[in-house]
């Protein structure tokens, strides 16, 4: 497979269910998808299981199943109460605070590239005369983690606390 800076995401659905591709080998799974990924780096694949294929399918591929795949390796997707979320109802969107929300979901809300995920909320936090150049991206993303408090569902997002007095 080859390096994936963009994400591809497959939502494996059973038969009969509307797919762009349908799964052709239980034994080649992981292969087929990682074929796929190269095809549609960026975008979310719909791809259908035939029943008979199901019992030959490791337990994590087996529909409903959420899979996303990029240069950092395969993980498997989840809604933010933590189920698989994947068949009917899924792409729903959920409305949580950021801390209930995990790290993931919240980048995946700002996205991999473009305003938002360079600025990464950023912009009207930053200290005066702090220039927002200075600043590497890196840098700002952090704070917004700190800032949020994703993933930490019991933690208090921090809202002006992280802020320069002005």
């Amino acid at each position: 497979m080859t390096d994936l800076q963009c994400p591809a995401k497959f939502e494996l659905v059973p038969a009969g269910a509307p797919a762009v591709h349908a799964l052709r080998d239980a034994g080649g799974a992981w292969t087929e998808l990682e074929a796929l990924a190269d095809l549609h780096r960026g975008e979310t694949v719909v791809v259908s299981v035939a029943t008979a294929l199901v019992p030959f399918l490791p337990e994590a591929l087996r529909p409903p199943a959420r899979w996303e795949v990029d240069a950092d390796g395969w993980r498997r997707l989840r809604d933010a109460a933590g189920v698989q979320a994947a068949g009917p109802g899924a792409g729903e969107v959920v409305v949580v605070p950021a801390n209930e929300a995990g790290w993931e979901d919240l980048q995946a809300v700002l996205g991999r590239r473009g305003q938002a995920a360079v600025c990464q909320c950023q912009r009207f936090k930053l200290a005066p005369k702090e220039s927002f150049r200075a600043v590497p991206v890196a840098d700002r993303a952090g704070r917004l983690r700190e800032q949020t408090g994703a993933g930490q569902p019991d933690a208090a997002p921090s809202g002006d606390a992280g802020r320069p007095p002005r």
